[in-house]
């Protein structure tokens, strides 16, 4: 379990976290908590060429950012990466 220094609401060794990890047989897992509002500053989990990336918000248009999902309403970029990582 690793996360970043500057997260001081991280919970080291998160059980809940890591036994999810575990039962699902991960290699890997990132945690990430939803955004509060679109033009929050924090990198967002996507996809690029079908594998899981973080893209900075810096390297985001504002219309990117602001991309809602029709059928849900949610933004499309909204699981914010807070730096909280399982690896094996």
């Amino acid at each position: 379990h690793a996360f970043a220094i500057d997260n001081a609401l991280v919970r080291p060794a998160d059980p809940v976290f890591v036994g999810y990890c575990i039962s699902k047989n991960a290699d890997c897992g990132n945690k990430v908590l939803w955004k509060a509002h679109a033009d929050e500053k924090v990198g967002v989990m996507a996809e690029r060429n079908n594998k899981p990336c973080i893209i900075e918000y810096s390297d985001m248009d504002a219309e990117l950012v602001r991309q809602v999902d029709d059928q849900t309403g949610k933004l499309v970029y909204g699981a914010s990466n807070i730096c909280n990582h399982f690896y094996t």
